[in-house]
């Protein structure tokens, strides 16, 4: 069934020469498939508004990107004319692309990615508010408070990270040291793979202080070895043992760095003791699901 011969002309008219052919024929398709179900007055005039859009859109379109085309050579030359102003729009373009691809990377790694721990949903951090600062680290007084009060969580423990130098390996280098109090490992739910973590007795008062390094530290600054006894690391000026070695846990070594025993604060080592610790707590099963 073909379809009205002077719309036909008039649309075989008005299309470029090197796209006629093909648009002639999806339309004469589309229009015998329309009489055949719809009827042959409405595939008429189907077909008679097909005439008359299909060439007016893509001289628009056509327009359009002509016009773009013209916008962007118009663009180029007057960056061409002014180098200053386009060594800036780059580098102000670059900066700002740079940025917010950083902090994406730390909203994703802090606040869209879950903890590489198990359950991290019961896992939860505790802080001091105060009406003229907000928001507070703990002191450690009052963390000795929670922690002997507490009746709402599974295991409670305390942190403070810092930066300090550490000698031992294959060559001195400032590193993230975390400082942390009894429970710790409970209530992040992860255990040491190579070595042990800490006892009770390494969090008293006067205790030599202990170490457990990061996996990347181990094999990169000790090449792997299973002798853990035979490391002699020095923490910000002291001895300290290395008593075993983080896993290898997605984005583990990025939040813990090296951990010590709470008994390296009164040694002196990353700070006194004074406020400013964060406190993670492990909350119960029959807590966690209400």
């Amino acid at each position: 069934m073909r379809p009205p011969r002077v719309a036909e002309a008039l649309l075989a008219r008005l299309l470029p020469r090197h796209e006629r052919s093909e648009i002639l024929g999806d339309t004469t398709e589309r229009f015998a498939r329309l009489a055949d179900t719809r009827g042959r007055t409405r595939a008429n005039l189907w077909y008679w508004r097909q005439a008359v859009s299909i060439p007016a859109q893509m001289r628009w379109h056509k327009r359009s990107l002509r016009l773009e085309l013209q916008e962007w050579r118009f663009a180029l030359r007057t960056l061409r004319k002014s180098p200053g102003f386009t060594a800036v729009a780059i580098v102000t373009l670059a900066l700002g692309i740079g940025a917010n691809a950083a902090i994406f990377s730390i909203v994703d790694g802090v606040m869209l990615r879950p903890l590489p721990y198990p359950e991290p949903e019961r896992i939860v951090q505790v802080w001091e508010h105060n009406d003229t600062f907000g928001r507070l680290g703990g002191a450690w007084a009052n963390f000795l408070d929670w922690r002997g009060e507490n009746r709402s969580f599974e295991a409670i423990a305390c942190y403070r990270g810092g930066i300090e130098t550490v000698l031992g390996g294959e060559e001195p280098i400032r590193a993230g040291v975390t400082p942390v109090s009894e429970g710790f490992f409970r209530v992040m739910g992860v255990q040491p793979a190579v070595g042990r973590g800490f006892n009770a007795d390494e969090h008293v008062e006067g205790a030599d202080p202990v170490v457990l390094i990061s996996d990347r530290f181990w094999r990169n600054q000790l090449g792997s070895t299973p002798e853990l006894g035979e490391i002699n690391l020095n923490v910000a000026g002291f001895p300290t043992m290395v008593v075993g070695v983080l896993p290898a846990m997605d984005g583990l070594e990025v939040r813990l760095g090296y951990l010590l025993a709470e008994t390296a604060w009164c040694k002196g080592l990353a700070t006194e003791l004074v406020g400013g610790f964060g406190a993670w707590c492990r909350a119960q099963e029959a807590i966690s699901t209400l």
